[in-house]
């Protein structure tokens, strides 16, 4: 049961972030809206370098899903650091309101779920 949750969220997270690296670079002022922190001057520079480290991380999450599960601990305990660094940065220069905190909230609690799912499963 705990595999079962741990492949499909590991999988949901990956393909996530992927998502959200192509928004950002498709649509810049949608995505920092999404983001929660609004383009200023026109200059679409963080939210693209936001969005090339969600497609990295997702293309790694899927990865090391597919290559070396058994690093996933390894890859999802550091990578909770973004998340609660993007609820500061939001909080701290942009929409320090529910809705511009929660994604990245949300993203702090699912990636703890996943984080604790890996340390539990039993590697063959």
């Amino acid at each position: 049961m705990y595999r079962k949750l741990l492949t499909l969220g590991t999988w949901l997270l990956g393909i996530g972030l992927i998502g959200l690296g192509i928004h950002a670079l498709l649509d810049p002022s949608a995505a920092s809206q999404g983001y929660g922190v609004l383009l200023g001057d026109d200059n679409p520079g963080y939210i693209i370098a936001a969005g090339m480290r969600d497609l990295a991380l997702g293309l790694a999450t899927i990865g090391v899903q597919l290559r070396q599960r058994k690093a996933l601990p390894f890859l999802l305990a550091p990578m909770l650091v973004i998340p609660l660094a993007d609820v500061g940065l939001v909080l701290k220069y942009g929409e320090a309101t529910m809705l511009g905190v929660a994604p990245h909230a949300v993203g702090v609690v699912g990636i703890c779920v996943l984080l604790v799912l890996s340390l539990r499963e039993k590697h063959r």
